[in-house]
């Protein structure tokens, strides 16, 4: 039941997870129960709103951290390409006139904060990191029990992430990237790579979504990082 409300409110958020992959997300969180998570990839904050609900029913001093860019520009032209039409007009009316309010909200960080605004969950759980994930130092992150990848979608981005992640990932550590399939050739190849280590335990995944728990981290991150 708790879950079921927790969904029904996703239509509350525009983004592109869809809600079969949330429920996903939740699963992972409720069975992982982590003390720290990280999100790479936030955008308006679908996926945090439903890792932090799932944070605020196990209860606890739970944090997510939530990692973005926001790079792009947000204005009318922005959201006029078929893909943000798409993603806009799964709301319904009221919430296409919060998300589209441009006197108000100037870029996407603006939109993560009217997230955030709007759901006490995030408000007592999530901490944003605005910054490019290749130059962020990650040293300032805590070490975490579960991350979500949904950032840079070509290879180099998305491994440099992993690679990233890598290094604050506790071991026995939950890593679930978003995207894993054709539209996507880099987060394959990426997630190939590091299962052919077998350092990655498969878990499960719902769509192109799919998840590992990492034993060793630090050795799967040595075996990346070797030349070829």
């Amino acid at each position: 039941m708790i879950k079921r409300n927790v969904l029904s409110r996703t239509t509350d958020v525009p983004g592109f997870t869809n809600d079969a992959i949330l429920g996903f997300l939740y699963d992972a969180v409720m069975w992982k129960q982590p003390v720290q998570s990280l999100e790479i990839g936030t955008f308006m904050g679908r996926s945090a709103s439903v890792i932090c609900d799932a944070l605020n029913v196990l209860g606890g001093d739970r944090k997510l951290i939530c990692v973005d860019s926001y790079h792009q520009t947000y204005n009318a032209a922005y959201l006029e390409r078929s893909m943000m039409q798409y993603m806009i007009n799964r709301c319904g009316p009221e919430i296409r006139r919060l998300y589209t309010d441009f006197d108000k909200l100037q870029n996407l960080e603006d939109c993560f904060r009217l997230t955030v605004e709007r759901h006490p969950a995030m408000q007592r759980r999530c901490t944003l990191v605005k910054g490019d994930t290749k130059t962020l130092d990650f040293t300032r992150f805590p070490f975490v029990d579960l991350v979500y990848i949904d950032g840079d979608h070509e290879y180099e981005g998305v491994r440099s992430d992993f690679l990233n992640v890598l290094t604050r990932l506790k071991p026995g550590g939950l890593v679930i990237f978003d995207d894993y399939y054709e539209d996507f050739p880099g987060v394959m190849r990426l997630v190939d790579e590091a299962t052919a280590t077998s350092g990655c335990v498969y878990v499960g995944n719902e769509g192109q979504d799919i998840g590992f728990i990492i034993p060793d981290p630090a050795s799967v991150r040595e075996t990346l990082s070797e030349p070829g």
